[in-house]
């Protein structure tokens, strides 16, 4: 994709709320127990499917849109029902 046509299109996957956040839980294997949950965010693009965020941020583009992104996720999880937490 070329520079102009991906920072249109992170632009409007923002609009339509197309980036979700994944809950990873981070082990430690010794205590057999979970310390921490890691959130990562993912791009639902609506043609190429789940998008991981090299793809995306790694260009100049991607750089301008990151706040309008984490905004977005942080307001997914922050209305996340029940969030995962290291202690559940």
């Amino acid at each position: 994709m070329q520079r102009l046509g991906v920072e249109m299109e992170l632009h409007r996957a923002v609009e339509r709320s197309e980036f979700v956040v994944r809950y990873q839980p981070l082990l430690n294997v010794a205590k057999e127990e979970m310390t921490a949950v890691e959130a990562l965010v993912r791009w639902q693009h609506p043609t190429r499917g789940e998008l991981l965020p090299a793809s995306f941020l790694g260009r100049p583009s991607g750089r301008h849109v990151f706040h309008s992104i984490s905004q977005h996720c942080a307001s997914c999880s922050a209305s996340a029902a029940n969030p995962p937490t290291a202690s559940s």
